[in-house]
């Protein structure tokens, strides 16, 4: 048995905006994957792709996110959450934006969310067979939890935040799975080098109790850097087929200005749609 294709979903905020064109484009020409996994707001947009959605991602994270209940600092200031996630992972999905769990569930691909264990410092990844509707929910909101500006998530007894703090770009969770080549779309040009963070005695004072984590933090420029190593290797040795922006994108991590999200999405889509004859070449080929 041929080894599956995988699609690895990095995360980045707002950034990710790039990725939902990708998606949408990839929606537009039926092209699927056996096997996805994502973390931070990569697994979001993996969310609505899986359920088969088209434009479901594009909404929510350009139109709806002029909502002060999606984001604002009244959020944060009330809630000690800049995103309000019950807006976003309870009322979208069940009211304003539906999300389609039947074909969610009824997709044979495998789906994984990883998200950040803060006590012990490790990435806990959960599959969509294993969670109910509303565990996927709670799952994709632990995994969107930035440091700092989100409260700690509480689930089945563990602590969890941003799933993109313990595993950057899961393309080792992808490889371990059994996937021999992967797509994998990236959110930072090629360029780009993770640097050491700032305000390191605010993050040791904040988040104290978890040593773990704070060690984690410290050292996520160094995990990602290897991560785009890997990548560049399996790039070479034709098992990888990777997007990203050719330049640094018009926005940061959260972003809120609809001309710039737009401009982020369009990035995405049209580059999708220029590569698909050789990602198309790529994907036929042993």
């Amino acid at each position: 048995m041929n080894e599956p294709i995988g699609l690895v979903l990095e995360g980045g905020g707002s950034r990710a905006v790039f990725t939902n064109g990708i998606l949408d484009f990839f929606l537009e020409q039926n092209i699927e994957f056996p096997y996805i996994v994502g973390v931070s707001a990569g697994a979001t947009n993996g969310l609505s792709y899986v359920s088969r959605q088209h434009g479901r991602n594009r909404r929510s994270q350009i139109e709806f996110i002029q909502k002060r209940r999606y984001l604002s600092v009244w959020n944060w200031l009330t809630t000690g959450n800049i995103f309000g996630w019950d807006y976003i992972f309870r009322e979208l999905p069940y009211h304003q934006l539906p999300f389609d769990f039947s074909t969610f569930y009824a997709n044979p691909t495998r789906f994984l969310m990883g998200v950040t264990d803060v006590e012990t410092g490790t990435v806990q990844y959960y599959e969509k067979g294993d969670l109910s509707p509303l565990e996927v929910m709670d799952i994709a909101t632990a995994t969107c939890c930035l440091p700092f500006v989100s409260t700690i998530r509480h689930y089945n007894g563990l602590q969890l935040l941003d799933g993109g703090i313990a595993d950057p770009i899961p393309v080792d969770q992808a490889l371990e799975d059994g996937c021999g080549k992967l797509v994998i779309i990236l959110t930072q040009p090629a360029t780009y080098q993770k640097l050491p963070m700032g305000g390191a005695w605010y993050l040791r004072s904040r988040y104290r109790a978890y040593p773990q984590f704070i060690a984690l933090m410290e050292d996520r420029h160094l995990r990602y850097n290897e991560d785009l190593v890997n990548i560049a290797r399996l790039e070479a040795e034709g098992l990888a087929f990777v997007f990203r922006p050719y330049e640094t994108l018009p926005i940061g991590r959260i972003e809120k200005k609809r001309g710039k999200l737009e401009q982020t999405y369009q990035l995405g889509y049209d580059q999708a749609r220029d590569r698909l004859a050789s990602l198309r070449t790529w994907l036929d080929t042993p």
